[in-house]
């Protein structure tokens, strides 16, 4: 597999539409019993990327991706096969002869990672690791582990443990130069560090400077914005007077540029914890009507997206 052609993908499509657009195609593909047209649609890593962050309403996307993938097991392997068990190990075969990326494996553990659906999360993640000197893309094994380390400190609460895979991770990606995953990384470990909110402000400050002007990767750079904005208030909340005053307004202003780069980019979720981080800022501030429509806004997403 020396002709292997697929560079680990981070770019998305640049607007919602398109996303929805290649979403319908898929769904109707899978109707259709179209394998050559679904092959042919997970062959794009940057659709890959584009599903797994744009989720749509209801997990919509996410959905029709794992049906999708389900409907590719079910035609070269047979009906008992599906997601929540099948072989890494066998399935890699078969990605290398149908030449769809690797990384379509990510996107699979992320869109378990987002339903909690802990089995099939772990039947990926355990098979990825496992089968690791098999990847001719040494970032996927990577982006797994990262996974597995968001699972740890997000559902199981194990920062300890998670810690502890991210520091590795950033060793490893100095091997091969995984620059976009590495600021994950980094992002990951000042969030799970007991360490002063001032201190995590100015790493997710940083951090997303430079994935937005190193890597052009603004979706990653978003999340930064939001947990700067977010470190802020945390620190405000322990300081008085002019000086509290001053962090509360860098946080309102940091948050309001992530609200506009969120709409901007369909990312519903950012937009909805982003409106929700505003009313609290904005109720900080002592402006209770701008909270209030913040707080609003956020329901009506919320409503609307689960």
């Amino acid at each position: 597999m020396s002709n292997y052609k697929y560079a680990h993908c981070w770019d998305i499509h640049e607007t919602p539409e398109e996303t929805e657009r290649v979403v319908l195609e898929l769904e109707k593909a899978v109707q259709k019993n179209n394998t050559k047209s679904v092959k042919k649609i997970l062959k794009d890593p940057s659709v890959l990327r584009s599903i797994t962050i744009r989720r749509g309403q209801n997990g919509k996307n996410h959905k029709i991706f794992l049906k999708s993938f389900d409907f590719l097991l079910e035609d070269e392997f047979g009906e008992n096969e599906n997601a929540a068990s099948f072989s890494v190990e066998k399935i890699l075969d078969f990605l290398h002869r149908e030449d769809i990326p690797e990384q379509v494996l990510n996107s699979l553990a992320i869109v378990a990672f987002h339903a909690q659906n802990k089995e099939l999360f772990f039947n990926v993640i355990d098979g990825i690791i496992g089968n690791f000197e098999n990847f001719l893309d040494r970032e996927v094994v990577i982006e797994a582990q990262h996974d597995l380390a968001s699972w740890k400190s997000f559902y199981e609460k194990n920062k300890k443990e998670a810690i502890n895979i991210n520091r590795w991770i950033i060793g490893e990606c100095d091997k091969i130069g995984a620059g976009v995953l590495r600021k994950k990384t980094t992002f990951g470990l000042a969030y799970d560090k007991e360490i002063k909110h001032k201190s995590k402000a100015e790493s997710f400050k940083k951090t997303g400077e430079e994935l937005k002007e190193k890597f052009n990767n603004k979706y990653n750079a978003l999340r930064m914005e939001m947990a700067y904005g977010e470190s802020l208030l945390l620190y405000a909340k322990l300081k008085s007077g002019l000086h509290r005053e001053k962090i509360l307004r860098e946080a309102k202003d940091v948050t309001l540029e992530a609200l506009k780069s969120s709409i901007k980019s369909g990312y519903m979720k950012a937009e909805m914890k982003i409106s929700k981080l505003l009313g609290e800022i904005y109720l900080e501030i002592g402006d209770e009507r701008k909270a209030k429509s913040y707080r609003k806004r956020f329901e009506k997403i919320e409503d609307g997206y689960y």
